[in-house]
């Protein structure tokens, strides 16, 4: 309980909110309405996490994150549907959100290795750095700009494409140092797991966490 109440204390847990505002009187929604209703229903179910943290006696489960201590790190992993812009990420990879809290007096280093993901058949995927999902995510715009018109100019990408770079950029989990009392937090990416597989396991130095599909 000790080391649940630290790594609480030390990590925030960024939750999504699912507000519904605007609600109308049932006699005067419309069929179609309702259909959009229903709809929508069907696309946040399936936005939503399926993987869920299994608690152990190292491992603290809060608002669907793993919480652990190790090495004087506070490690916080949740699996995480990216939902945000480019949408197509989903697609091609499987995220999860993590967040990390140097607890050391000394500047530590994340690197990919750190974190490695097995699905049910224990099959190994690595994690994905940020400039590899760009490249591939974003292979257009390095089309545009090498065989743009206009060589000379500066602004090659703008409006959506632009906004989705930065999204993305920000969202995204950098690996590197995190210096004494600071954290890091975002998406880390991994190959798409198989649509049959039923549980994985998130391994962090040497530590296994455990996700089961409901």
């Amino acid at each position: 309980m000790r080391m649940s109440k630290l790594i609480i204390d030390t990590i925030y847990v960024i939750g999504f909110s699912n507000d519904k505002e605007g609600k109308f009187p049932f006699p005067v929604i419309k069929i179609s309405t309702l259909l959009l209703i229903v709809l929508s229903s069907i696309l946040l179910n399936s936005c939503t996490t399926r993987y869920y943290p299994q608690a152990t006696d190292r491992i603290s489960v809060v608002d669907n994150y793993a919480l652990i201590e190790v090495e004087n790190i506070a490690f916080a992993i949740s699996a995480r549907t990216w939902t945000r812009d480019p949408q197509r990420l989903s697609d091609f990879f499987t995220t999860y959100h993590v967040i990390v809290k140097n607890q050391s007096l000394q500047t530590i280093t994340i690197s990919p290795s750190d974190i490695i993901l097995l699905d049910q058949e224990t099959n190994q995927y690595d994690a994905i750095t940020v400039s590899e999902v760009s490249e591939i995510l974003f292979y257009d715009d390095f089309l545009l700009d090498k065989f743009s018109p206009f060589p000379d100019r500066t602004d090659t990408f703008t409006g959506d494409r632009l906004a989705s770079r930065v999204s993305f950029m920000q969202e995204a989990f950098h690996y590197g140092d995190i210096l004494p009392g600071a954290r890091k937090s975002g998406f880390i990416f991994f190959r798409k797991l198989p649509a049959r597989n039923q549980q994985s396991t998130v391994i962090f130095k040497g530590e296994e966490i455990v996700f089961i599909r409901r």
